[in-house]
Formats: structure tokens, sequence, C-alpha cells
């Protein structure tokens, strides 16, 4: 039966301003700082978390579990609002049982230093009343019912409903928090920040990102990928591997003494059945090792969104009929790391190791920087592709729409849905978005959410985006992508055109958009491979309103753009990257267009139809 994650919100409660000398000792006995502390060194403030009532959602934690918990909190991190990103602010150095209100509780004391960094603000927004409440996360194996004392997921009895007994009484079902393993964290958060602003109690059987954990968990896995929008970012004289984008959950492999476990993004154990059985008949190497991959949900031939996915794992309604596991990257092997290795060495490595089973590897083109663009129209999906820096760690995710990853900070009802407080990760520092974004579907605080935008920039310390969208979960899980490159080029995207490719049925439609208007023109039986060894493609003026983003197929920019006439001469960058002429011709006594790269490496020179 799989673990659980717990978490509970409660009130804040402030001590006495003089510190007693025991609880400073406690602070040097517990935690052990490495200097020892003083009354003058530090705040001190203590929070009631837990009691043995029962709480909104019928759960309750029986008196005889505090001793436990009361264990567990001693030396755990305090963190503003679950962001796990920053590091603690406070630490958890005491706890006891107390009655309060004729109710059994655990008040749990925390220190923080007075000269640490805004130290002074956190105990101005404790004392004022901004930080009101504090939630705390936990791990336990078993919510037992109070009425037949099994698992409540198996037996009949629902909480907060009313059974009748045996003997002829009505009781109503809740369940005893039991098995308890872990104290993941306690968090402060803002006044009004959940529902029942006294005390707000939730639990997460499924699905919850945040809770699920392992004492193996491998340490430092994840690595975010730099975002890119143009390929004018990478260097033109380096070697890259290009790969497919896939939109998937990114996931670990974890070969440990026979043992195989997949973890998140996060590092933390994904805890599915279902996932559990796909991974079950996998064949695999038999070695030690852990490699990244893409878990890809499908329903027929298509894939299907990371939402879908998540609800096909954690059992609900979902598009997804089948899974796919995609290996892209090697971590370790044999206790060796190779998260900081070049990319060619991983990828040798990680063919070696996967060298019978081969179908499992996700196929990768060799390029040089300036032949990024040719590789790109045959190997991206409708998401994009991911390139590995050849010879050194770096990794990039290139998307064909405008794409950015974000982390949920907060999020408030607003109409049917609700608006979300985000914040990104911009050169390895997380920077807020500037202005809440609107959905209309529910996603938890701590969730990385993918969103398209019209354009980005920095405003201050924070980032703005233009017309932003949430388009779902990311495939990012623990910590947004990197989108440093994305602000760094903002001064040459902003001054530029740009254009778009959409398919449609058997055609292309190529957009140019420059500050007065956007014209589209159409091509037929269009191929970017033969557009750059120098095939003209005869084109027609159309006019194309309805643009759907599943039917993009890339963008970019338009630079140094020239009319002559009907005739334009222009450069472009991105999945088309060259010098390129657009000329009025006749055919079949047709005005038409003819199209070709004017740089292109002459293979063929033949017209196309």
């Amino acid at each position: 039966m799989k673990e659980l994650l717990g978490k509970l919100t409660a009130s804040l409660v402030e001590t006495d301003r003089e510190i007693p000398p025991d609880l400073i000792d406690k602070i040097n006995g517990n935690i052990r700082p490495p200097a020892r502390l003083t009354a003058d060194d530090v705040y001190i403030r203590a929070m009631y978390i837990v009691s043995d009532q029962v709480n909104s959602h019928g759960g309750r934690f029986p008196a005889d579990e505090h001793a436990r918990l009361i264990e567990l909190l001693i030396d755990s991190p305090v963190l503003i609002g679950h962001r796990k990103d920053s590091l603690p602010i406070a630490r958890n150095f005491h706890a006891e049982a107390v009655v309060r209100d004729g109710a059994n509780w655990v008040k749990v004391y925390f220190y923080w230093l007075k000269k640490g960094d805004k130290g002074e603000d956190l105990r101005k927004n404790i004392d004022a009343g901004i930080y009101k409440e504090c939630s705390i996360s936990f791990i336990f194996n078993l919510p037992e019912c109070s009425i037949c004392g099994s698992d409540i997921r198996q037996c009949r009895h629902r909480p907060l409903e009313n059974y009748e007994t045996d003997g002829g009484q009505t009781k109503q079902a809740c369940f005893n928090y039991r098995q308890i393993l872990k104290v993941l964290e306690t968090s402060l958060v803002y006044r009004g920040s959940v529902r029942d602003t006294s005390i707000t109690d939730r639990l997460f059987f499924d699905g919850e990102k945040e809770g699920i954990s392992s004492e193996e968990k491998p340490e430092d896995l994840f690595r975010p990928s730099r975002r890119l929008w143009s390929f004018d970012r990478l260097d033109k004289n380096a070697s890259y591997l290009m790969m497919p984008a896939y939109e998937a959950i990114r996931m670990f492999l974890v070969r440990k003494n026979g043992k195989v476990q997949p973890h998140g993004a996060d590092g933390n154990v994904i805890e599915s059945n279902i996932l559990r059985k796909f991974i079950s008949e996998l064949k695999l190497p038999g070695n030690d090792f852990v490699v990244e991959g893409r878990l890809i949900g499908c329903c027929g031939k298509e894939r299907q969104t990371v939402d879908e996915v998540v609800r096909y794992l954690n059992g609900k309604k979902s598009a997804v009929r089948r899974l796919d596991l995609k290996i892209i990257d090697l971590i370790a092997q044999g206790g060796e790391n190779f998260n900081d290795a070049a990319g060619c060495e991983r990828r040798k490595k990680l063919e070696e190791l996967f060298r019978d089973q081969s179908e499992m590897l996700i196929p990768t083109l060799i390029l040089k920087g300036e032949d990024i663009s040719q590789g790109f129209g045959r190997c991206a999906t409708r998401y994009g592709v991911e390139i590995f820096e050849s010879n050194s760690s770096d990794k990039y995710l290139f998307t064909n729409h405008r794409r950015l990853s974000a982390t949920v900070k907060s999020r408030e009802k607003a109409g049917a849905g609700y608006r979300y407080t985000l914040a990104c990760m911009a050169d390895g520092k997380a920077a807020d978005i500037s202005d809440g974004v609107y959905a209309g579907s529910e996603w938890n605080e701590g969730s990385i959410v993918e969103l398209e935008v019209c354009s980005i920039r920095t405003l201050q310390d924070k980032v703005e985006l233009a017309r932003p969208r949430i388009m779902g979960l990311s495939a990012c899980d623990g910590q947004p992508d990197d989108i440093g490159l994305l602000l760094d080029n903002i001064a040459v995207r902003q001054q530029s055109d740009e254009y778009s490719l959409f398919r449609l049925d058997n055609d292309v439609i190529l957009i140019l958009n420059d500050k007065s208007k956007s014209t589209a023109y159409k091509f037929n039986r269009y191929d970017s491979t033969l557009l750059d060894v120098g095939r003209w493609f005869f084109a027609e003026r159309v006019e194309y309103h309805d643009p759907h983003p599943e039917k993009l197929i890339g963008e970019g920019s338009v630079v140094d753009l020239a009319e002559d006439g009907d005739a334009l001469r222009f450069s472009m960058q991105g999945p088309l990257n060259g010098d390129y002429l657009l000329r009025p011709a006749v055919k079949n006594g047709n005005r038409q267009f003819v199209f070709y790269k004017t740089n292109a490496n002459k293979g063929s020179s033949e017209q196309g139809e």
C-alpha cells in the first residue's frame, strides 16, 4: 500500500518576548549549530500545529500519535508557502503535547537568526499577523477507519458520513493518521490564503507531488533545461545532440540492488500502481543505473497532455489508453555520476547500457550549431526539440510556441476559475511574475505549470508576460526550466518582425508579421529539407485568419526585410534560418510567387510544385 501525504493548516502563536534559557539549551542540544547560540542571536516563536479533533476532511491525529509526531518535528525546516525552490527561513527545534480549549494539541517551537537575511522582516510579519497560519506536510501509511479499524480506503465507510453501529447508535466516520513516517516541513502562510482561516485541514491521497518520498531518494538528479525561442542563442561553431521533445512527464528510473523505482523530476518516488505495473513489464538492463526518461501517455497514435498522464497514473478518468517510456539521458551507472559529463559522453554510455533495448532510446541527431535549423525540420514534434551540448552538460528545450514554465505560489478564487500567483526561474534565481494569471482549471500550490505568451520582459525585479495563458501542467515537476536566455535576447526579438508556419491539410501556410500588417502565403508539398538545398516552391497569397495553436509547426524572427515592388528579400531565424527571396511569378497563367533560399547549400535547384 502506498505512502500518503497529509497536509494540515493551523494557527501560529507568538511566544513570550523573554526567551526562557531552557529553550536556548534545546536549540543548542537538538540542532547542534556549529557556533553555540544565545538569546541575543535568535528569535523564537511557536505554533499549534495539530490536535486530536476531527478536521474538515474527516481526519484526526489521535493523542497516542502525538509523541511520534513530536519526535519527527525536531530539526524539520520551516518554509514560506511551501516554496521548495528557496532555502528554509527557520528551523523547528522543540515540540510538546499541550491541552488547549479542551483538545490535545502539539505545540512546536521554531527559531531564526536576528541578523539573518530578512530576519527582522520575518519577525514583523509574524507579530503583525501577516503570517497568521502554519501548515505541516507529513507522510503516513494508514488512514485508520474510526468505526471498523480498517484502512478507510478499502472499507465501506466514508469520512464525515453517519453510520448505524451494532448497538443501534449513529456514529460519524472519520479516520486516524497512523504509522506516521516523516515530517517533510512546516510552512508559514499568509492569513486568508486558505479557507477557514483559523484552521484548515487537507489530506492528499493521490497525485500530490509534494509529499511522495523515498529513503533511497537520489540526490541532485534534476537539472532544469534552459528554454529557447531562437536558435541564435546557440554557438554556431559548437556541436549539439538534437532529440524530439514530447509533452510527457520527465522522470528518472533508478535501478539499485535489483529494484527499479520511478522518481519524478523533484527526486521523489512516483507512487502509482499503474506506473509500477508498467515498469515491471519493461525489459531493462541488469546493471545499477539512473537514467532520465519521458513518460508519454497515448490514445492510439496521439500523444496526450501532461495533465491527462497525471490523471491516468492516479486512476482517474483520462484520455490516455497506454503508456510509453523513452530514455533520453544517463545520469549515473555503477556508482559513477555522469550528471556533469559532456553530452556526447553521456549518450555513448547510454547507448552501450541500452544496446539490447535500443528501441527505448529517443532518436538523436548530431549537428553543428550552424546546421541546427535544418535538423529541426527532421526532428521536431509539435512541441519542439530538446538539445544537449556535445562538449558540456548544458541542456536546452526549444518550443514551437513561446512557452515557459512557472511555479504556482498561490491562488485565489476568481469567478468560475482561479487567479494564480506565479514565479519562474531565471539564471538560477527565482523571479516573480508581475501579474496574476487567470485560468479555469485548478492546480495546487507548488505545481509547475506551462504557459504560452506573446512576449516577455523584465520589469524591475520581476518578469512581465504579455497575454500569458496557462496550458496545463508542465513536464518539469520539481523546478521550472530556466528562462534566462529568453530574457537575455529580448532586445533582438522586440526589434524584429516575426513569421509563423502552420500545417493546413497537405499545405503549409507561411505568415509574415511586420509592425503594420500580416501576410499569408500557401505552399503545396512544402519540404524544409529541400528548401535548405535550394529547391524553389510556388506560393499563392491567401487570407488566413484561423491560426490554431495545434496547427503551428514553427515560428521565428524576420530581420533585414526589404521590399522591391511585390518582391521581398529577408533573413529568418528559427526553424527557417538564412536568407530568402519571395518574388512574383506566373504559373499556368495564374499569378503566384516563388519562394527559395538564396544562400542554400546547392544540392538541387529543381522547382517545387
